[in-house]
């Protein structure tokens, strides 16, 4: 699986590129930090509730206001197989490859 990490323009633009190079929605996660400004980085809500759809309609999966808080389980970062974040409490460990 694939594992984004962040809340950019970036991000959405790598999920594209994962999508066109085969990578199913399935096996692509988008992980958003906690953020102090939940401001959309398109500035619209049109657009972003459109981005939020087709994501949906492509089984990407989205986990909001997560920290990360290891790689590897705190292992030899190289190369990176999972990641751990910190979400309400509770422990999100994402195998990656």
């Amino acid at each position: 699986d694939a594992v984004l990490y962040g809340n950019t323009i970036d991000v959405l633009t790598c999920v594209e590129t994962l999508m066109r190079l085969g990578v199913s929605g399935r096996r692509i996660h988008v992980v958003h930090p906690p953020e102090d400004n939940t401001t959309s980085c398109f500035h619209n809500e049109s657009v972003e509730h459109a981005v939020k759809q087709a994501l949906e309609k492509e089984e990407v999966h989205i986990h909001h206001d997560c920290l990360l808080t290891q790689i590897n389980d705190g292992q030899h970062s190289d190369p990176v197989t999972s990641v751990s974040f910190t979400a309400d409490a509770q422990t999100l460990r994402l195998e990656c490859a």
